[in-house]
């Protein structure tokens, strides 16, 4: 985990490589959670805009929306 940086073509990225927390883990159980009150840049397209709002309209009123859990 932390932060890994990689040349390539385009020159250099930088990346934030996760480690998997559950590993070893026989049932995980696990949730998608998506914190903030919106889901899109500073710089989207309002049909951006609109399709993420219409995927859970409360999320812009109490700030969160779960996405999946295992």
């Amino acid at each position: 985990h932390g932060i890994e940086e990689r040349e390539g073509e385009g020159g250099g990225a930088r990346y934030l490589k996760l480690e998997d927390l559950t590993a070893g883990m026989s049932r995980p159980c696990v949730l998608d959670l998506k914190m903030g009150r919106r889901t899109y840049g500073d710089t989207a397209s309002e049909a951006k805009k609109i399709r993420e709002r219409g995927k859970y309209p409360p999320q812009e009123d109490i700030g969160f929306r779960i996405v999946g859990m295992r």
